[in-house]
């Protein structure tokens, strides 16, 4: 902005979280492990369920980790006020603009979308990627959405 660097910090931000839960909760006596946010938060969920599980198991493998995201799952569609696909292009410029020396962390999905690396930040399209068991709350519709 106005020719000065701009920092985004959320893969830092996310990893120090997940530090900081470690801190307060003994992840080798947890039994369950849920991953949850709500809106951009529940596209977080989808974004980084993987791999914070993987995370989870690799400090103890027994524990069951599932993903909850609360929305977050914006359709890939022209908006009806527009007509134009916004969600589409605001995703591709926040990847572009926030992605620039850190990839985004499902892997399967980045290697499969190389030439649309903004598809693995749109759950319509990472859904497909999640191993970890995941259970969708989403409204029918979000007036956002159309």
């Amino acid at each position: 902005m106005n020719n000065k660097p701009i920092y985004i910090r959320g893969h830092n931000n996310t990893w120090a979280h997940l530090n900081f839960v470690k801190s307060l909760l003994p992840i080798e006596l947890t039994d369950t492990f849920v991953v949850n946010g709500c809106s951009a938060g529940g596209l977080a969920t989808y974004t980084w369920v993987d791999t914070i599980a993987d995370w989870v198991h690799g400090i103890n493998p027994k524990v069951k980790v599932f993903g909850l995201p609360d929305s977050g799952f914006f359709i890939d569609y022209p908006s009806n006020k527009t007509g134009n696909n916004d969600y589409n292009t605001w995703i591709k410029a926040v990847v572009y603009l926030a992605n620039q020396v850190v990839p985004l962390p499902n892997g399967k999905c980045m290697g499969d979308n190389q030439q649309n690396p903004h598809y693995c930040l749109m759950a319509e399209h990472l859904v497909k990627y999640i191993e970890t068991p995941i259970f969708i709350d989403e409204s029918l519709y979000d007036a956002w959405q159309v």
